[in-house]
């Protein structure tokens, strides 16, 4: 039964927790992905259109007939023929881009549609590892009630997980980056993120085995080697490969709501768990 209403109060703060964070990028970062995206589509079109210009075969006839008004009806014929050429290309070209468009948008609204409910399965598996982190390390939380330090974990988690490896590969819109490198961007944060949780999870148990100390001085000795630790590999860990050429303001502003919708979810998750672990916490002895 404990184990039951563990598992619900796990899933219930996760995929609330998850539909907020998905509801929020839905209005905040979802329009500057449309912005760097329409960057993105609008440079291929250009690439479309100038390909289109390059490969056109503009004939000018002339010479070769039997007399003067005659190699003039042949150049009126080719300069028609070219003209009608010019219009034909033309007009596929804006058929093409016509169909771009609307598979972009359809394919945009369908993926937008999705944005909430990857929310909420990210939002689940997320709270599941938040839950099992607050049993194993909640009698060395701080905090007067369960909520608080299920806030304060939410916090520390954020901070680790996310916004310590953020500040070494901050996220960028889709326009930032050479295609060919997202596998090596991808690698490096992922190695961050886990270096940044083994780090973590080492000093927080380096300090529940110093004895005869006060909480606040295990507490200050763990958060200082952790930033100790994270200085280094800050330090030994390669730069993002690719340089940031996209318009400033798009990218500040896509980091800056990117982090509002990880820090939405943070709080959600630390306050709903909080909430019910404390109301059951009889229960769940």
């Amino acid at each position: 039964m404990k184990s039951l209403l563990f598992i619900a109060i796990v899933i219930i703060s996760g995929a609330a927790a998850g539909l907020i964070h998905g509801t929020v990028n839905l209005v905040i970062v979802e329009p500057y992905l449309d912005i760097a995206i329409n960057i993105e589509n609008q440079g291929i079109i250009r690439d479309i259109q100038r390909q289109a210009s390059n490969n056109e075969n503009i004939i000018i006839g002339g010479g070769g007939g039997e007399g003067e008004n005659e190699g003039s009806d042949n150049n009126n014929n080719n300069n028609n023929n070219n003209d009608d050429s010019k219009e034909q290309t033309d007009d596929t070209i804006n058929q093409d881009i016509e169909i771009f468009w609307n598979e972009y948008h359809s394919y945009r609204n369908w993926q937008k549609g999705g944005q909430v409910l990857a929310g909420v399965l990210l939002g689940v598996a997320m709270g599941s590892l938040f839950g099992i982190v607050f049993v194993q390390s909640r009698k060395f939380l701080q905090g007067l009630h369960d909520i608080k330090k299920a806030v304060v974990l939410a916090g520390i988690m954020w901070c680790v997980i996310y916004f310590v490896p953020f500040l070494k590969y901050p996220s960028n819109p889709p326009t930032v980056g050479d295609p060919d490198t997202i596998v090596l961007r991808t690698v490096l944060y992922i190695i961050f993120v886990a270096v940044s949780g083994f780090g973590a999870v080492l000093f927080y148990q380096l300090a529940k085995r110093i004895q005869n100390q006060k909480r606040r001085t295990v507490t200050a000795i763990a958060i200082g080697g952790y930033i100790g630790f994270m200085t280094i590999m800050f330090v030994v860990m390669p730069p993002n490969p690719d340089p940031v050429d996209a318009p400033a303001d798009l990218v500040e502003g896509f980091r800056i709501a990117s982090v509002l919708g990880v820090v939405s979810f943070w709080v959600s998750v630390g306050v709903i768990f909080g909430t019910l672990w404390r109301r059951f916490e009889v229960n769940l002895g």
